[in-house]
């Protein structure tokens, strides 16, 4: 049997996920955050043999809903390492069953790294899942040890390399499970999006759709957030890539770049643009049927979409339509038609 540890926040918005607030605002970062720590408490749920502890900072008067399933404790005072000891220590003082300890940053660590850690304990040792920025997503330990807490720069890119120095003096075997990553910025936030869509779990599939709602709010008001807009433009010419920026610089929008229909969609649902210029012979996928997969998907059904293209057969501006474009601009494109354009469709006055 393993019992699982999970660290959350449970504080006001603005106290949670603070590197999203630029993208998000402070509700929205707020809302990532416990969409995010709903999964990985339904996660935990789902593959333990042991209780699920939840250990809150602070402590609420409600406890969230995702909270359901867990047996809450508070953190308690002092930085991460102390109340990690602390934490630990009662646990073990409790039961000498093995733990695995998880904070809310890696939603969708995939099952097989907690298997890893789980068979690590199994053989008396203890266990890391490293993350890319140096820190880790887990810690699996078949026995307290205060020493794997103490004199660690926590939330630096050393917490990893002094987690192993520390094993290492206090004669803990530490195996190390394949890493992954975690979510702290507005980039790892679209990966995350990019990685769990389309999945069958039905953990990630509400995740997707709780994220992408939150991304949807960001982009449609909140007073929080920067007025600025993002384009997503797509063409597989590197020049016309760089022709269609250098005209819309006067706008002074968040530019992204794709070079096939494939990575639109990537695009997309990573991070909802507020337009679309797409060019219609693409490789991988058209104009057209990114086009029209994104218009049949709620989700996306609203974002304006202006297909760029060099055919001029009536016909195809009749496929576009029923693609379900906005709006039009044909090759080689008119500066001043794609900024009136593009104003139109974002209501820049």
């Amino acid at each position: 049997m393993t019992r699982i540890l999970i660290l959350g926040k449970a504080g006001p918005p603005g106290t949670a996920k603070t590197r999203l607030i630029p993208a998000l605002g402070r509700d929205g970062a707020h809302a990532a955050h416990e969409a995010m720590a709903r999964a990985v408490v339904a996660g935990a749920l789902a593959w333990a043999d042991g209780p699920v502890h939840l250990a809150l900072d602070p402590l609420p008067a409600s406890l969230p809903d995702w909270a359901a399933g867990t047996r809450v404790l508070s953190q308690g005072a002092g930085d991460l390492g102390r109340r990690l000891i602390r934490l630990t220590g009662r646990l073990f003082d409790e039961s000498p069953v093995p733990l695995i300890v998880l904070g809310t940053d890696a939603p969708d660590l995939p099952g097989d790294r907690l298997d890893q850690a789980a068979a690590a304990l199994a053989d008396g040792d203890a266990a890391i899942c490293p993350s890319r920025d140096g820190g880790y997503n887990l810690i699996a330990l078949p026995a307290a040890c205060p020493r794997l807490f103490s004199g660690i720069a926590w939330g630096t890119s050393a917490v990893a390399a002094q987690t192993r120095a520390a094993a290492e003096v206090a004669g803990v075997r530490l195996v190390e499970t394949a890493p992954w990553e975690d979510v702290d910025d507005r980039d790892d936030l679209r990966r995350l999006r990019s990685r769990i869509a389309g999945r069958a779990e039905a953990v990630l599939r509400r995740l997707h759709a709780d994220l992408n709602l939150v991304q949807m709010q960001a982009t449609t008001g909140d007073s929080t957030v920067s007025d600025t807009r993002t384009v997503l433009i797509a063409d597989d010419n590197p020049q016309i890539l760089e022709l269609l920026e250098a005209y819309l610089e006067p706008l002074a929008l968040t530019i992204r770049r794709a070079r096939d229909g494939e990575q639109v969609l990537e695009e997309v649902r990573a991070a909802v643009p507020d337009l679309l210029l797409l060019d219609i012979m693409m490789p991988k996928r058209s104009g057209y049927e990114v086009c029209r997969e994104l218009k049949a998907e709620e989700a996306f059904a609203k974002i304006p979409i202006i297909l760029v293209t060099a055919l001029n057969e009536e016909g195809d501006r009749q496929r576009g339509e029923e693609s379900g474009a906005d709006d039009f601009i044909s090759k080689p494109v008119n500066k001043l038609v794609l900024l009136e354009k593009v104003q139109e469709l974002l209501g820049l006055g």
